[in-house]
């Protein structure tokens, strides 16, 4: 990322809040694609997003997707997209 993200209302630049969190990508039959990224926040409104997401999301059919995933659960760090992706892309 060459530049900061930055809060529109705000006009203020966002700030990491937690890196390596986990965001799962929903399908309309379930969960689809596990991804590493990073949790950022407005220090003004306190707006969060997600950036930074690693090369490789991990696809629900590799044999370690439900631990994976599971695994993040369980850290308290797995954020849901629930914009489903209808063809499965």
């Amino acid at each position: 990322m060459n530049h900061k993200p930055v809060c529109i209302k705000c006009n203020t630049e966002l700030r990491p809040e937690e890196v390596g969190v986990e965001l799962l990508d929903m399908a309309e039959w379930g969960p689809y694609q596990l991804w590493n990224a990073d949790l950022w926040k407005c220090p003004s409104c306190g707006i969060e997003i997600i950036v930074n997401f690693g090369n490789y999301g991990e696809h629900h059919n590799s044999p370690t997707f439900q631990e994976h995933t599971l695994d993040a659960l369980n850290r308290k760090n797995l954020y849901l997209n629930k914009e489903y992706r209808k063809d499965g892309s």
